[in-house]
């Protein structure tokens, strides 16, 4: 008896012990988080953002002229609070001088028709109405900012963001989302560029700035970036110089032609 109980415990517990290893094994990589979670937390915000913009709001609390900042409490109301609409002042302040109308105290009014339309187009509508029809509003990471044209305009975010992140043997889609997370700026990757796609990327950025971090990323990766309008296109070399001289074209054209926000559909 005595003896197969001595062997019958080593067996068991190697028994336990194959059983348990994998389960071991497998432990940590349920419990490590996703490398990509800020970006994938910003685009879930992001979706949030859109999906409230293109839902339908009744003008008629809004017909008759009431303050920008009664407007825009209208809005967040209707959804129960989580709605966030901010004014850039500053950047009204600097295109329209220091004496300018605080844009919250703009008086706005909606037309009587329609009585419904899209909080997009209501929106819009409303801001056609301050900063002598230089506004425009752009999503950030949670909330909507209304400011001026010119302050939308990405090259804005280039010089003046700080970039603090580290980045090892990351793919160079995964980094490229993670630097349009931190500037809340559209950076979009060429689906042509082949394997250079897959690209793994390993820098760290110290007070660097948006330019400085995308000239690295894209030198690492053999390729350039082209700044649109609003927006940041990575593609080869080729392409993005031929995409810079008709960007050009666009930017003369844009500053020759009045601005007016047009409304959304």
């Amino acid at each position: 008896m005595t003896r197969l109980f001595i062997v019958a415990v080593p067996i068991i517990c190697l028994s336990l012990g194959a059983d348990l290893l994998p389960a071991l094994a497998q432990a940590p990589e349920k419990a490590a988080p996703r490398k990509d979670a800020p970006a994938t937390k910003a685009r879930e915000e992001t979706l949030t953002l859109i999906r409230m913009l293109e839902q339908p709001i009744e003008t008629k609390d809004m017909q008759e002229p009431v303050k920008l900042k009664v407007a825009l409490e209208h809005f967040s109301d209707h959804f129960g609070g989580k709605l966030s609409i901010l004014v850039d002042k500053n950047a009204f302040s600097a295109e329209l001088g220091p004496d300018s109308e605080d844009p919250y105290e703009t008086e706005v009014c909606l037309p009587p028709v329609p009585a419904k339309m899209s909080v997009d187009r209501a929106l819009r509508a409303i801001i056609t109405q301050i900063g002598n029809g230089k506004a425009t509003y752009v999503i950030r990471r949670n909330w909507i900012e209304i400011t001026t044209l010119k302050h939308s305009a990405v090259a804005n975010s280039l010089h003046h963001l700080c970039i603090v992140k580290s980045f090892e043997q990351q793919p160079l889609p995964d980094v490229l989302q993670d630097l349009a997370h931190r500037a809340d700026v559209a950076i979009t990757l060429d689906p042509n560029i082949g394997k250079k796609a897959s690209t793994q990327i390993s820098a760290t950025f110290r007070n660097c700035s948006l330019e400085e971090a995308l000239v690295t990323v894209t030198e690492m990766s053999q390729l350039k970036y082209v700044v649109l309008e609003r927006s940041i296109y990575v593609t080869t070399p080729e392409h993005a110089r031929a995409m810079e001289k008709e960007e050009q074209i666009r930017s003369k054209k844009r500053d020759s032609e009045p601005r007016t926000p047009r409304l959304g559909q």
